[in-house]
């Protein structure tokens, strides 16, 4: 893993036990599955999870449990398998957007899957650090899931 100081990208990877197909629809159509929404959400209301809508110009959503539906990402580009990009912007507002490029490469036995967080520049490092221990903690759950699939009880 990489991690770059200041306001540059954050780069994290990590290592999923499945080919590039099974993990990019792993991280587009299961993502209320795995993503640790009780941690990682927009706001403390009740979250029943996220949706992403894998196309250019979908969007990626959080899901309250009175059905109200929070932005989080717009889809700039789903090249599936092996590239999903978007204008990143939980829960939408002024704030400027950022741009997180996942990319899904096939390595011996599996997937790399790599995450490049850029576009910190107009809000600084405090911004920043809420993602930089974030991403590798969001890669391991998307790892867990691929290799064992199914609910958990401990998430």
């Amino acid at each position: 893993m990489t991690k770059e100081g200041g306001v540059g990208p954050i780069l994290e990877s990590a290592f999923v036990p499945a080919d590039p197909d099974a993990v990019y629809a792993a991280f587009t159509e299961q993502i209320g599955a795995w993503w640790p929404i009780g941690t990682h959400s927009v706001t403390g209301v009740p979250v029943e999870g996220l949706e992403l809508e894998p196309h250019a110009g979908g969007r990626l959503v959080e899901v309250w449990a009175d059905g109200t539906r929070a932005p989080w990402a717009e889809v700039v580009e789903a090249t599936a398998p092996s590239r999903l990009s978007l204008r990143w912007n939980p829960g939408g507002g002024p704030r400027p957007a950022t741009t997180v490029d996942v990319a899904f490469t096939p390595i011996a036995g599996g997937t790399q899957v790599r995450v490049t967080h850029s576009g910190w520049e107009p809000l600084g490092e405090e911004a920043r650090m809420d993602y930089v221990a974030g991403w590798p903690f969001v890669l391991d759950r998307l790892a867990l899931h691929v290799s064992r699939p199914g609910p958990r009880a401990d998430w």
